[in-house]
């Protein structure tokens, strides 16, 4: 795999997790997973990637 190859990283089935702890000491990951230029994943949408982030405050976000 390309990532294993170049960038040396562990993959797994999501391919490549990134482990870290917050502020309480709980467990958090953030999953890494390049597509390919042609993928279809996204249909309908035209975007080819997308973006999640944890926030403290959903309702006051939104």
């Amino acid at each position: 795999m390309l990532r294993r190859q170049h960038f040396g990283l562990k993959t797994n089935s999501y391919r490549f997790t990134f482990w870290w702890k917050d502020k309480m000491g709980k467990d958090r990951f953030i999953q890494w997973k390049p597509f390919m230029d042609d993928t279809n994943d996204f249909e309908p949408n035209e975007k080819r990637f997308v973006q999640n982030f944890i926030v403290d405050d959903l309702e006051r976000l939104l």
